[in-house]
């Protein structure tokens, strides 16, 4: 099956690169919520508030092709060491 973007095709490769990509987006997401909790103008707290949800998009689609090729849900090392 032919593949549309460099994201999938590394993604089918490995799950291992589904994790790496969601750590990224995860500390991202942790930078965006540390920097809304600041003082901030209100254009800026829009800006960050449409980055976060861009950033959430972003996971959600990484979980869904991850999904498509390993038919397994991919989880990240914080959610290894709470299982079980």
């Amino acid at each position: 099956m032919p593949t549309l973007t460099y994201l999938e095709d590394s993604l089918r490769d490995s799950i291992h690169q589904a994790q790496e990509r969601l750590k990224i987006l995860q500390a991202a997401k942790i930078r965006l919520l540390q920097s809304m909790k600041g003082p901030t103008t209100q254009g800026q707290y829009q800006q960050f508030t449409l980055l976060l949800e861009a950033v959430i998009q972003a996971e959600d689609i990484i979980k869904v092709i991850a999904y498509r090729y390993h038919n397994q849900p991919v989880k990240t090392d914080d959610e290894n060491e709470y299982c079980c």
